[in-house]
């Protein structure tokens, strides 16, 4: 979704989605955190031209094909993600699985609907970009989608649906995870089979999970993971993820680091550099013996 964006404006983008994933964890009501995620947004697209200008039809095309699109795209999906979580049915009544399947369904329609163009945005095609991108384009041309209450507002129509199959792809994936989630989950579901034929059973962190919250951010702090193009919230749910554990909210697990008063604000971190150093002092100690 971001390949075309450059080094500034991702950076700006993978921030812009740890604030928006921070907010979503908040304990306010679904639609007063929409209303602040919206604003932020909001905040965002109004100075998008200002912050990235252009000035000539290669950089024009850049903007209006990813950083638009992209930036764009967020709003269309957390709105888009809020209607689908209000409208779920009471879980007595068994319907979850069918509401789920609906929006899909509702997805494939409109990606349906616009087959031509979502191909060409899937095929990451170029040929017709300066159709599509740029303003000077011709309006009248058959080849330019018709999107039902688009009104230019700082973008090309081409560049409004971009955003929307970015959102609509990334809420499917959502629904699609939610659909798995609603299937009964067999006993060996998380265990693995190596190549030597062994079952593994998955890997659980059993240790205080402030340990682990510790580890999350000098790692992404050090940028080990993905080149450092990782936002830190997206980290937290992947390394939680694997471990099997709730990591929270990164600022959170930060402010409780840097309260300690009576340890080390770092003390899993200590303890980790000590045992590795003392491993290293006690093998070196045991060969200064084996030589004797």
């Amino acid at each position: 979704m971001n390949d075309g964006m450059n080094e500034i404006a991702l950076k700006a983008f993978i921030a812009l989605e740890d604030d928006l994933k921070i907010i979503s964890l908040s304990n306010g009501h679904p639609s007063v955190i929409l209303r602040e995620q919206m604003s932020l947004i909001y905040s965002v697209l109004g100075n998008l031209m200002d912050l990235y200008p252009f000035d000539d039809p290669v950089s024009e095309i850049n903007f209006h094909k990813h950083l638009y699109s992209g930036f764009r795209s967020l709003l269309i999906y957390y709105q888009e993600k809020h209607l689908v979580l209000f409208g779920l049915p009471p879980e007595h009544t068994g319907l979850i699985k069918k509401h789920y399947q609906a929006e899909l369904q509702r997805i494939n329609r409109f990606f349906d609907a616009y087959v031509f163009h979502y191909k060409y945005f899937s095929l990451k095609a170029v040929e017709l970009d300066v159709l599509f991108f740029t303003e000077a384009a011709d309006q009248q041309s058959i080849l330019l989608p018709v999107v039902p209450a688009y009104e230019s507002a700082g973008s090309t129509v081409t560049a409004e649906l971009f955003a929307k199959f970015m959102a609509y792809e990334r809420l499917r994936a959502d629904l699609l995870a939610l659909l798995y989630e609603q299937e009964p989950t067999p006993a060996l579901s998380r265990t693995t089979v190596d190549r030597f034929g062994k079952l593994r059973k998955p890997l659980k962190w059993t240790g205080e999970i402030i340990n682990l919250i510790e580890v999350a951010h000098a790692i992404h702090l050090n940028k080990q993971i993905n080149g450092g193009e990782i936002g830190i919230v997206e980290f937290f749910e992947g390394l939680g993820e694997f471990f099997g554990v709730n990591l929270g909210v990164p600022k959170k697990g930060f402010d409780n680091m840097k309260s300690r008063k009576r340890l080390s604000k770092t003390q899993f971190l200590d303890q980790m550099r000590d045992s590795v150093l003392k491993r290293m002092d006690d093998e070196d100690d045991w060969g200064t013996v084996k030589g004797l």
